[in-house]
């Protein structure tokens, strides 16, 4: 068993490639960022329909040093065992430096408001979704290039689901 690390922008894909891996290879599945989402849900005891709008109180949590360190700490020590598949900004260089593949999935920022305004079950992509995707690109630009430095870059904008998966598949049989 390995363990897998997946990074890249707001609305990559990094989630949705991330379960079908770990399904493929029944390997434990973390989201980073839905941890972040799930403290501040516990803190502000928010609905599920306010859940994904938390991501930007959840990146407010994320400048919470002594609470990432904690979290990055356990996270370190549970996929000691490895088999896990875990997805978020900064994971391949910064939670699992040590992942035996790290993958980087990128994709133009027309596709990636599309597909968050899909996740929202939203008909029309907003000025909210593009403002959000922007704010989160240009907050967390170190940390995308830092990660495009160790990791393979798939470029997600012209592939369906089922190619990425493939793409990344293929990454873990080489």
């Amino acid at each position: 068993m390995i363990n897998i690390a997946i990074d890249g922008p707001t609305a990559s894909g990094k989630t949705t490639v991330g379960k079908l891996i770990a399904e493929n290879f029944n390997y434990q599945f973390i989201d980073t960022e839905n941890i972040l989402n799930e403290i501040n849900t516990i803190i502000k005891n928010l609905s599920e329909e306010d859940y994904f709008y938390s991501e930007q109180q959840a990146a407010k949590l994320s400048k919470n040093v002594e609470l990432c360190e904690k979290i990055n700490s356990f996270l370190c020590e549970i996929t000691k065992e490895k088999g896990f598949v875990v997805v978020g900004r900064d994971v391949t260089f910064n939670i699992l430096p040590d992942a035996e593949i790290k993958i980087f999935l990128s994709a133009d920022i027309d596709i990636r408001a599309l597909r968050r305004a899909r996740q929202l079950k939203l008909n029309n992509i907003t000025n909210d979704i593009w403002l959000d995707i922007l704010n989160q690109d240009s907050k967390s630009f170190a940390l995308i290039e830092e990660a495009k430095k160790v990791s393979k870059i798939i470029d997600t904008t012209n592939l369906t689901l089922a190619n990425i998966v493939d793409m990344v598949l293929t990454q873990l049989t080489n």
